[in-house]
């Protein structure tokens, strides 16, 4: 009995490791430069369907984060609200993604602002219906401006508004995946398309041990991770083998309020310039490790290639 104390030690830490929030951008579905595509709703509800199910199987509570542009589609408007209100139905949570998906460093503070508030009017209404309330915010790009003005000034305005931002510690790169498995689902070709899930869950696995590996560097302990992947054709056929990657490393899934609980994301973020990274890297320089990008595992060549060959195409 004596080691009685060291063992309820051992296991309350142990089930404070390995938790992780799942949340998902681009609703009502991922599409090509933000455009939205009234002729695509059936493959957009199958889509959705498919997510949501290996959601529920996995046990996995997800937020989805919302570009209300594509909802203000003729002829489309019902049907994706109706992919939303999905969502809701099987117990998720809605945030908002901006109305077009805009990088801050690339408009006004005052701009940016408006796109939020257009962006801010069909899911508010949708989450009070369900009891709920939208309170989350997710820069598009994870983009949060490219000067203190745009940076302080933004999250001022969310303050006022009663939204809390959502970071992100793990981004594996789905969108390029999904734009080639889309081409090759397109053109019949089912061997690159086994080819591209495969990689990205080998990519996805590498993602795991590099953040895992960071949060000890910064922390030195394990905090609960925030995924940040999409709502594509991908995810839809590849969400399933994913997350059980991440059950394979022992993580239990929780929701993003609960992540977000956590002490390490108290930590202040001083990443000030155009584009985004992973708040586990943004909080590099507060914690004292100023090389926090040693090792984030990137796309193999033969995608990043096929990718520049894809988009200089279109």
């Amino acid at each position: 009995m004596r080691f009685l104390p060291f063992l309820l030690l051992f296991s309350a830490a142990a089930c404070a490791q390995n938790q992780i929030a799942i949340t998902m951008d681009d609703l009502p579905v991922a599409t090509y430069s933000q455009n939205p595509q009234p002729d695509a709703v059936r493959a957009q509800q199958e889509i959705t369907q498919k997510i949501l199910a290996t959601l529920r199987k996995h046990g996995a509570p997800a937020t989805g984060f919302v570009n209300e542009i594509k909802i203000n589609t003729p002829g489309a408007r019902d049907a994706y609200a109706a992919l939303l209100q999905q969502w809701l139905d099987a117990g998720m949570d809605l945030g908002c993604h901006g109305y077009s998906h805009l990088y801050l460093s690339d408009v006004s503070l005052a701009d940016y602002e408006a796109d939020f508030a257009r962006g801010t009017v069909v899911t508010p209404l949708l989450m009070q219906q369900a009891h709920k309330r939208e309170h989350f915010y997710r820069y598009p790009y994870n983009d949060t401006g490219d000067t203190p003005e745009k940076h302080y000034g933004f999250l001022a305005y969310l303050s006022i508004h009663g939204y809390d931002i959502a970071p992100m510690t793990l981004e594996n790169d789905d969108w390029m995946y999904a734009a080639l498995y889309d081409d090759a689902l397109t053109k019949h070709d089912d061997a690159l398309a086994s080819k591209l899930r495969e990689a990205y869950l080998a990519e996805n696995e590498k993602k795991i041990a590099f953040v895992e590996a960071l949060a000890q560097r910064e922390f030195h302990r394990a905090i609960p991770q925030i995924a940040d992947l999409h709502v594509n054709r991908l995810n839809a056929d590849a969400l399933d083998a994913l997350l059980a990657q991440f059950e394979k490393h022992g993580y239990k899934f929780i929701a993003l309020d609960a992540a977000l609980a956590d002490s390490a994301y108290d930590t202040k973020d001083a990443y000030i310039r155009r584009g985004g990274v992973s708040w586990l890297q943004r909080w590099g320089p507060s914690v004292g490790v100023m090389n926090s990008y040693d090792g984030d595992p990137d796309p193999p060549r033969w995608v990043q290639e096929a990718f520049k060959a894809l988009t200089d195409r279109k």
